[in-house]
């Protein structure tokens, strides 16, 4: 019915034909080299990573390790021996000298004056927090970023430096120092090997290492606890 009259049309009419480079020729074209050209995509199609596969490697659940509020504690921990001698030194100077009892003669209008510049420079401090509230909450994204590259380089640099105080000192410290550079090396080896994956290649070969790593690991932390249980 409806193909009759294309199928009759001859040079002198309208319709493109087959010489002219019409539709026929495209679908010809398409029928014989689009299949190629068509393998060749999804090829590098399947090579690509998928926005799924990105996410799940940038958006894993971070390990306990990793936690904002484990790394608080970390640093505490780090700086409690700070903290513990900063409260021994207002126990045993400041709080004998603040109970000393002093004899001074103060005006009225001295004291009136103190406590009026006071609370002015209090009320002047309040209103300029309010004004700047949302400097104080918002963080830069390079900060963010600059302090998650530092950090690991402090981890190894405390590491080492605990190995050579072991060296000088108890042998605890150097088993505590090489605890830490092992951890630093899980944590390298897992950023390879993330990538790795998201590229869809084989992991380096200093990744092979890491579950002995992580079972001497194991046993360093073992031992860590009980000299320190011994010595202490």
């Amino acid at each position: 019915g409806g193909g009759a009259p294309a199928a009759a049309a001859g040079p002198d009419s309208n319709e493109p034909s087959c010489a002219e480079g019409g539709p026929l020729v495209l679908a010809a074209a398409a029928g014989s080299g689009g299949e190629s050209f068509q393998h060749i995509d999804e090829a590098e199609n399947a090579t690509m990573p998928t926005p799924a596969k990105v996410a799940l490697v940038v958006f894993r659940p971070p390990s306990p390790e990793e936690r904002p509020e484990a790394v608080l504690g970390f640093v505490v921990l780090w700086l409690l021996p700070i903290f513990i001698s900063a409260f021994r030194f207002v126990l045993s100077r400041l709080v004998p000298l603040l109970g000393r009892r002093v004899q001074m003669e103060v005006p009225v209008a001295g004291v009136v004056a103190a406590v009026v510049a006071v609370q002015a420079a209090g009320g002047v401090a309040v209103l300029w927090v309010r004004r700047n509230r949302a400097n104080f909450v918002s963080i830069p994204a390079t900060l963010v970023f600059v302090l998650y590259a530092i950090i690991p380089a402090i981890s190894v640099f405390l590491a080492m430096r605990s190995v050579l105080q072991g060296a000088s000192e108890a042998p605890f410290f150097a088993l505590l120092g090489v605890f830490n550079l092992a951890g630093g090396y899980l944590r390298w080896v897992e950023d390879l090997a993330s990538d790795a994956a998201l590229e869809k290649r084989p992991p380096h070969r200093v990744v092979q290492a890491r579950e002995r790593v992580m079972v001497a690991r194991q046993a360093l932390w073992l031992l860590l606890l009980v000299d320190f249980v011994l010595e202490e």
